[in-house]
């Protein structure tokens, strides 16, 4: 039988300080069974052994046939617990040997310098660390590879599966119904829910009709300001729902939860949903600890301060006593340990803080939502020009309204059916020929034009519609506008732009400078059918759609790629 378990068997330099440490220190607690203080002394040996034990071919049944096992995952996690035992049985075997006699007590300072020499050597010059440059790097701080965005099984509802650090409220099949080349691993994502349909890539109106106005975003932190309509609107975050994040609907905490199961995509694809109210709101998400991780960090933290008051009063006590050597030796250990100690004690100070309601707390970053074309439209600050003049309105060729670019699909209100990132949208309706002109200044490099472009589903099955070219014009100061994007839709010949088609423009070229973008719509031959228009047409700041150079493309309606740099 094929190995389920082949663990990485620990260093030489390693086994025999377990070894050494272990038989060192069985032999005292046997020596002083009688004596209470000894028993403790049985405590690392227990760990020592069980953790190396089921690092053994020998032990393959437990964690196979074992359930609880799972909850460990993998026989490398349990290297952790075993080198905590080595070096407290090692740590006691040079107790024994202090208080022994000056002799052993030399001796034991040499055995404890000699192995941990060894283990620092074995740890890191044998180490598989390559830093030449002429080393290639299939995993770096700009590298993803490729095979692990397109893999079919993303499981994290079970925590043996291969996405070990993937919430649970993920759950990604393989293959769905068999079908070769159906989009499964990340791509579900990207074709459900399309990079450019989440607002500076932090946030969209999942359900109901719902208008993003301010977008803060700082690390693990969330702020978004909402208007929602009747009778109310779920809005998503584009962050996973690990344990940790907590949901405040005007400062007081409510309820995070996930999209439901997709039968049609056979996945959970568990990011962050909020329902709010009718009106205007700010839905704050902020990730803090959790109760067993504060209990086990407070744990972590006393034991730090307890180990650092022992050393120093043990440096208290023998000063007088012992060699110099020995008093420098405890003196670093006991600044060692009250640096430890002080780390613990800010971490879990961090965690607790953390973990505190935001309701005094601003966000800390800027907006951003840099400039909403409807917003402009509606007040006036946009200049339209069309064959039915400058207005707005229901008899015009320029309107604002809500747009639902699909069927619905049963049981999943405002999702429509192809694909499911085309939801209802606020859009700025411009039937061709017309013109919406609106003025913002370019304040970060990492400025972006984004909006959806569509047809109504009213045009996709008529006689006749030639469909319609969309197009982005932006003018600097004292200069002609300049035509930067053109595309040309026809959902009625087309079945893949039955949808909303994602634009997001770079604007970095135009850095510290005050420009004019124009919105186009132009017919292609004949104006019959042409109801287009532009969903959530904005000006944001986007940080954060970014791709490694050898990763997977991103999808053709991100343009263009999005890169590290």
């Amino acid at each position: 039988m094929q190995p389920t378990f082949g663990p990485v068997k620990p260093s030489a330099s390693h086994a025999v300080t377990a070894i050494v440490a272990t038989l060192g220190i069985l032999a005292v607690a046997i020596a002083r069974l009688g004596n209470r203080p000894a028993v403790p002394r049985f405590g690392p040996l227990l760990i020592t052994g069980a953790a190396w034990a089921l690092n053994t071919q020998w032990t393959e049944a437990v964690w196979v046939d074992f359930t609880p096992m799972q909850f460990v995952q993998f026989p490398s996690r349990l290297y952790g617990p075993f080198s905590l035992g080595v070096a407290v049985a090692a740590g006691y075997l040079l107790d024994h040997l202090s208080a022994a006699s000056p002799t052993l007590r030399r001796a034991g300072w040499i055995a404890g310098t000699v192995s941990a020499g060894s283990l620092a050597y074995a740890s890191l010059a044998g180490a598989p660390l390559y830093l030449g440059t002429s080393v290639p790097h299939d995993v770096g701080p700009t590298a993803l590879l490729r095979t692990e965005y397109n893999r079919d099984l993303w499981n994290g509802g079970a925590v043996t599966g291969n996405a070990e650090f993937t919430p649970a409220d993920v759950d990604i099949r393989v293959s769905l119904g068999g079908r070769p080349g159906t989009p499964r691993g990340n791509q579900i994502y990207d074709r459900e829910y399309p990079p450019g349909a989440w607002i500076a890539s932090t946030a969209m109106a999942y359900a109901g009709t719902a208008r993003v106005t301010e977008l803060h975003r700082d690390g693990l932190r969330f702020d978004v300001k909402v208007v929602a309509g009747a009778p109310g609107a779920t809005v998503a975050l584009h962050q996973l729902r690990f344990p940790g994040w907590r949901a405040y609907l005007d400062g007081v905490e409510t309820t995070i939860r996930v999209p439901d199961y997709d039968a049609s995509t056979d996945s959970r694809l568990g990011f962050q949903l909020v329902d709010i109210p009718e009106g205007t709101h700010v839905v704050t998400t902020v990730f803090g600890s959790t109760t067993p991780r504060l209990v086990g960090d407070t744990i972590t933290a006393l034991t730090t301060v307890v180990v650092a008051r022992n050393f120093w009063r043990r440096v208290t006590k023998v000063w007088p006593t012992e060699s110099r050597f020995v008093d420098i030796g405890w003196v670093m250990a006991s600044v060692a340990a009250s640096g430890i100690a002080c780390l613990a004690v800010g971490q879990l100070g961090t965690e607790a803080l953390m973990s505190l309601p935001p309701r005094s707390v601003p966000a800390a970053t800027p907006n951003l939502v840099v400039a909403d074309l409807i917003d402009h439209a509606w007040s006036g600050r946009a200049r339209i020009s069309s064959p039915t003049g400058p207005n707005l309105g229901a008899d015009k060729f320029v309107d604002i309204g809500w747009q639902l670019v699909g069927p619905l699909v049963a049981g999943r209100p405002g999702i429509v059916e192809f694909p499911h990132g085309g939801r209802m949208r606020q859009w700025l309706y411009m039937h061709p020929p017309s013109r919406v002109a609106f003025d913002v200044t370019v304040t970060d490099r990492d400025t972006f034009f984004t909006a959806g472009m569509a047809l109504r589903p009213e045009a996709w099955h008529t006689d006749y519609g030639d469909g319609v070219r969309f197009a982005v014009d932006i003018a600097t100061t004292g200069s002609q506008p300049i035509e930067i994007y053109g595309q040309r839709l026809n959902p009625r010949a087309n079945v893949d732009e039955r949808r909303w088609v994602e634009v997001r423009l770079p604007l970095a070229a135009y850095f510290g400078k005050s420009i004019e973008i124009t919105l186009r719509t132009d017919p292609v031959d004949d104006v019959r059918n042409d109801w287009a228009g532009w969903g959530n047409p904005m000006v944001v700041v986007d940080r954060t759609l970014l791709r490694p150079e050898n990763g997977p493309d991103v999808p053709t309606n991100v343009w263009p790629r999005p890169t590290f740099r």
